[in-house]
């Protein structure tokens, strides 16, 4: 009898961990769906196409390398009179943490360059209010392009990436990298008085590329980086192309490099070339 006793809460206890097995992983579809609803939302905060007053042709590309990220890009266009800001940030981190704080950025910079008008003016005011949205272990690399209605260009940089400029006139590819440090680093002078702007006035043919670090550090499966030099180099042999083209020619050079290797970070670039 007591063997069958014995059976009977055997029986009993499979069918309880069966239970259990079955509800967490019900959890975890959940958990999944839920993050594949994020990443719609997040992905749809930033646009697919510039504006209309946009000059030049341009082509954008974001991807976390988890379901969500901290890498964000932007247009905006606060009143036609006033131009088309570029931007291009990256929360340091990965996940849900940065995607949050992406958010919260995104939403701040558009209620600051309603009132702010110059791309260093904005980051000024931007670190001046970013611990009231981040942790102090939390930063973000940002760059802000003004593009007025004549053409010109006004770029600002706080610790981000350099703009890639390569000139059809010279046929020659620069790096412009006015001086700045990153945003929640340092909240006294110090940031104010190292933020400087550049300015430019591409002609037809230029080609400019903003982009985050997720794109020079893919790696592949022998932990090699891809490289700065790598990117200039498929750019450089791309400019003909349109925007749309020298985009495509950077995401094959990338899969062919990185192979089978997932990525390690997210990976996110704007591509304008000037009509």
């Amino acid at each position: 009898m007591n063997s069958f006793v014995r059976l009977g809460y055997s029986s009993v206890a499979i069918i309880i961990l069966n239970i259990l097995l079955a509800l967490e992983v019900a959890d975890k579809m959940i958990a999944k769906d839920e993050l594949e609803v994020a990443r719609e939302i997040q992905m749809s905060l930033m646009p697919r196409i510039a504006p209309p007053d946009m000059p030049g042709d341009v082509a954008c590309f974001s991807e976390p390398a988890r379901e969500v990220g901290g890498d964000y890009y932007d247009f905006i266009c606060p009143r036609p009179q006033r131009g088309t800001y570029i931007i291009i940030g990256d929360v340091k981190g990965k996940g849900m943490a940065a995607a949050l704080y992406m958010v919260r950025v995104q939403a701040l910079l558009q209620y600051i360059i309603q009132t702010y008008h110059q791309p260093s003016e904005i980051l000024i005011e931007l670190n001046k209010n970013i611990r009231k949205l981040m942790r102090a272990d939390f930063f973000i690399s940002l760059s802000i392009t003004l593009v007025d209605s004549s053409g010109g260009f006004s770029l600002a940089r706080a610790g981000h990436m350099p703009l890639i400029y390569y000139s059809a006139r010279t046929s020659k590819l620069r790096m412009i990298e006015p001086p700045g440090i990153a945003v929640g680093l340092e909240n006294g002078g110090r940031f104010e008085s190292a933020i400087e702007e550049s300015q430019l006035r591409p002609q037809s043919g230029d080609v400019l590329v903003y982009y985050t670090d997720g794109v020079i550090e893919t790696m592949d499966h022998e932990q090699n980086q891809y490289g700065e030099l790598s990117l200039n180099k498929i750019i450089r042999e791309n400019v003909h192309l349109t925007a749309g083209g020298i985009k495509d020619a950077i995401l094959t050079d990338l899969a062919r490099f990185r192979g089978n290797t997932p990525p390690q970070d997210d990976l996110t670039f704007i591509i304008v070339k000037m009509p």
